[in-house]
């Protein structure tokens, strides 16, 4: 691969990344979003013979769930070559899934690559509040459980990984991911906790976006992130100011959404199970 070649691959990959960062409009009322974005190239050397690009806009609901999905084919049957790619997107409260796969076929002479990033994510206004404690700082501690899977995918040096998935939460300040340039991993994901500080009786906001990418290139080496319906609040915990447990508590959301029932806050606060994840069929 020639060098300008490779900063075209380059340049595609930093401004896809700059979609896939995308986070959301001005914080407000709830909200979830989706956003894909597919790229399907068959070249000859460093000129293109043919580029497809999906839209990159995201799509915004005061309500969900919501979803996305989005595919492109660019051929070339005079050379003999094509890529494929799709990503797929889906949110609601509480819960996130996204999905990216792309592949590649080469000939002499030519190149062709798929590339497809998927992100999603919801906005929520919680107010919690415990008796004796409202106006004092506490502490929430979510559960998220993240399940799924990254297959086949090709690395390009210089250029960004081809397969990863990652889980941000409130607005970037928390982020987990994994990425492997060659292994086939059955399943990736587990179960993490993101804390936040907030104050009895006043309304706080927070988010969680969850971001998957793909890339296929020549010689039909495909790349696929399955995360389709797994980045789920499981429980969450109160504490005060000191750390201590508060069990006598009632949430109150922005959205309506009822969130699930909060476990006991010693067994969410140590849970830190990563790594652990449940069997899934894809």
């Amino acid at each position: 691969m020639s060098d300008l070649h490779q900063t075209i691959l380059r340049s595609l990959t930093v401004s896809i990344a700059v979609v896939a960062l995308w986070a959301g409009p001005a914080w407000g009322d709830p909200y979830v979003a989706v956003s894909t974005h597919p790229l399907a190239v068959v070249t000859q050397g460093d000129t293109y013979l043919e580029t497809q690009e999906g839209n990159a806009n995201p799509i915004l609901s005061p309500t969900g769930p919501l979803t996305k999905d989005s595919g492109l084919l660019s051929t070339s049957a005079t050379y003999g070559c094509s890529s494929s790619a799709r990503a797929t997107s889906w949110a609601d409260y509480g819960s996130l899934g996204v999905g990216a796969w792309a592949t590649g076929s080469s000939a002499a002479g030519y190149d062709a690559f798929g590339y497809s990033d998927a992100t999603t994510q919801f906005y929520d206004i919680w107010t919690i509040n415990g008796p004796g404690h409202n106006g004092q700082t506490g502490t929430v501690s979510f559960q998220v459980h993240v399940e799924g899977m990254i297959i086949g995918m090709y690395y390009v040096s210089g250029v960004s990984p081809g397969s990863r998935w990652s889980l941000a939460f409130d607005n970037w300040t928390s982020t987990v991911g994994s990425w492997d340039y060659y292994a086939n991993q059955p399943c990736q994901g587990g179960d993490f906790n993101f804390s936040k500080s907030f104050v009895f009786g006043q309304p706080f906001g927070f988010d969680f976006h969850l971001i998957v990418s793909a890339m296929g290139f020549q010689g039909n080496s495909p790349g696929a992130a399955f995360y389709e319906s797994t980045a789920a609040i499981t429980g969450y915990a109160v504490a005060d100011s000191a750390g201590a447990a508060v069990n006598t508590f009632t949430t109150t959301t922005g959205s309506g959404h009822v969130y699930p029932v909060p476990e006991p806050a010693s067994l969410v606060l140590l849970a830190a199970l990563i790594g652990l994840c449940a069997t899934r069929r894809v």
